[in-house]
């Protein structure tokens, strides 16, 4: 629904210039608003980081109904992937759906890194 004003100009022609821009000063246009994809890709190594205590949370809350069973941590290794889930979710929400590909390209990344790190801790000797 669109309000006409006097001379016919529509209600948000009085707040774009003649290229159809905004002139709100505080607004940033779109080019300064996308991160960058190397931001990206740390951002979701980042969330890799961040789902190790999430893993730990729901693998202790589980360690209550088996206290010398191993699935508990098997199980809580569900909470790993939780905060990238939540973050692609409100990109996917936010149409920002071209930085999610970076960010799960970090979050890769830092599953990486973890894997290489208990191979290496693997290696060394145990005695």
């Amino acid at each position: 629904m669109t309000r006409f004003l006097v001379g016919g100009l529509q209600a948000d022609d009085l707040f774009c210039n003649r290229q159809g821009r905004s002139l709100d000063v505080n607004q940033p246009n779109e080019a300064k608003r996308r991160a960058h994809p190397v931001t990206l890709i740390g951002l979701g190594w980042l969330l890799f980081v961040l789902g190790l205590p999430c893993w730990v949370l729901v693998s202790s809350a589980l360690h209550v109904f088996a206290p010398y069973a191993d699935w508990p941590k098997m199980i809580g290794m569900i909470g790993v992937p939780v905060p990238l889930l939540f973050v692609t979710a409100w990109k996917y929400d936010r149409e920002y759906t071209g930085e999610i590909g970076p960010l799960l390209v970090g979050w890769c990344v830092g599953v990486g890194v973890a894997r290489l790190a208990f191979l290496i801790g693997g290696l060394a000797p145990h005695g």
